[in-house]
């Protein structure tokens, strides 16, 4: 049997109707199945997939009317049909109206003409249904994948806003800078120029970084992810601990995250030979966000060499991060000592698109 072949049931309490149909069926392009009661078609229809029923009226135990009520209720697709010899106009409207009828055909009927042309009719509006169906699912589907690239185009569209956002920020320092360094140097010593020079390096480098995370990503990580993408990046230079328990999946720019981190071990040297120590937190914000905070306390007064290198860091990475939400806030206490905050706002998941 061809596997879209169609399945007619017949359904009739007397054998030498059965009989009758079975012989005219024989060479019909689907497949007929029989049966004697109403019961036995209900268990033929949770077994086998049937495309229509043709089912008699006047049967011991449950009707017609009943069984193809039953029917419309768990197979609402197959298509339903009487014949019958019982034409009581009240009992026929019935039967349309409660059934869902696309045809009633009394008894006695032409085979040919009127049964078999019936039937074949049912088949095929079984089939144009199905094929409608089928056309409808394709189009939900192709609708939520178009939906879903519009999404993705969106986002992309978002994420590139906030990266010429950060390059106009990143530029606009670059440039006021070396304005007002150059203008110290026309005033001052050749060691002013030296010195202004010295810092060239750094800040090329934080640039030419900043330019490989480039078209940053926004997507969502847990709070632990979080903490292992920062401390795989910076190969192990830096020991986080967690001040809470608390592990809420946050929306950013984990890209330019990691890079920021990357620069602030950096600046502290790799020579030290000792990992730089940051607590976390969490504090809930308004609509459901989270400031995720670090914070670094420095083991010892710096050098003012030292200062004036992270004091260039601290300011460009503040203004490329105010498209990313990400912030340095230092502060030096009574005793030089400095502590850094690096202050982080994550979106929940429902508030995602409010970037």
């Amino acid at each position: 049997m061809a596997a879209n072949k169609n399945v007619v049931l017949f359904v009739d309490d007397e054998s030498h109707i059965l009989a009758s149909i079975r012989r005219a069926v024989i060479d019909e392009p689907f497949e007929a199945l029989f049966a004697g009661s109403a019961q036995e078609a209900l268990k033929i229809i949770e077994e086998r997939s049937v495309s229509v029923i043709v089912t008699d009226m006047r049967m011991p135990g449950m009707d017609g009317l009943m069984l193809l009520k039953i029917v419309r209720e768990k197979q609402p697709k197959i298509i339903r049909m009487v014949l019958s010899g019982y034409t009581q106009l009240s009992q026929v409207l019935a039967t349309i109206n409660q059934g869902e009828v696309f045809q009633f055909i009394s008894k006695p009927w032409q085979m040919e003409a009127e049964l078999l042309t019936a039937v074949r009719q049912a088949i095929e509006r079984f089939n144009l249904e199905g094929e409608r169906d089928g056309l409808r699912e394709g189009l939900v589907h192709k609708n939520q994948a178009y939906l879903h690239i519009l999404r993705v185009m969106e986002q992309k569209m978002v994420n590139e806003k906030k990266d010429l956002a950060g390059l106009k920020n990143l530029n606009h320092w670059m440039f006021s800078f070396w304005k007002k360094h150059l203008e110290m140097c026309s005033i001052h010593s050749s060691d002013t120029m030296e010195g202004a020079a010295g810092h060239l390096d750094l800040i090329e480098k934080i640039h030419l970084m900043y330019m490989n995370v480039l078209p940053t990503v926004f997507e969502g990580r847990s709070l632990e992810q979080t903490i292992s993408g920062i401390s795989k990046v910076c190969d192990d230079r830096l020991k986080i601990q967690r001040r809470e328990s608390d592990d809420p999946l946050l929306y950013g720019y984990y890209g330019f995250l990691e890079m920021a981190f990357k620069i602030i071990v950096d600046l502290q040297g790799a020579d030290t030979g000792i990992p730089m120590q940051l607590a976390v937190s969490v504090e809930p914000k308004e609509a459901g966000s989270y400031f995720v905070i670090f914070e670094h306390r420095f083991p010892n007064v710096m050098s003012s060499g030292d200062r004036m290198r992270w004091e260039i860091g601290y300011a460009m990475l503040n203004e490329i991060g105010k498209a990313y939400r990400v912030r340095l806030l230092p502060q030096v206490g009574s005793d030089q000592r400095e502590t850094l905050r690096i202050i982080w706002q994550g979106l929940p998941e429902n508030e995602k698109s409010l970037e």
